[in-house]
């Protein structure tokens, strides 16, 4: 949820020298989407009409999304290799084991994520100048 600026008393928390019953007197409220004054059009930002985008998300939380899908892809591609278990054992430990590694990537490794999401920057732009480089020396 995000934090706006009380709209009973305009943020000064005070109302004719009295405190503000929405907000308490403290001049902010918290509201489920937040209003967008800044755009030309008035609508709200709500995931109602839009999606978020992958663009809109964090490195490190696109890394973790992608890291659930990961484990319980591998987890289920090894387990229906071997057959011994059922198939509802096999998918309840891929949903637990990548459940698992989200939370982690999401939490106490955030900073992983963050030094991946350096390396993988680096890498790019070493991949661009060998590009460059490989250009310029065939012609």
């Amino acid at each position: 949820m995000a934090s706006e600026r009380c709209a009973g008393c305009f943020g000064t928390g005070k109302i004719d020298g009295m405190s503000c019953t929405f907000c308490a007197g403290t001049g902010s409220i918290w509201v489920p989407d937040k209003t967008n004054y800044s755009s030309n059009t008035g609508y709200r930002k709500s995931s109602y009409t839009k999606g978020s985008s992958w663009l809109d998300n964090a490195f490190e939380d696109n890394l973790a999304e992608l890291t659930f899908l990961g484990v319980f892809g591998f987890i289920i591609y090894k387990s229906w290799e071997s057959s011994e278990t059922n198939w509802y054992i096999t998918i309840a430990i891929g949903l637990i084991a990548g459940f698992v590694a989200y939370k982690l990537l999401k939490g106490p490794l955030r900073p992983l994520g963050t030094l991946l999401k350096y390396v993988f920057y680096i890498g790019l732009i070493g991949l661009a100048i060998y590009g460059i480089y490989q250009v310029v020396v065939l012609f």
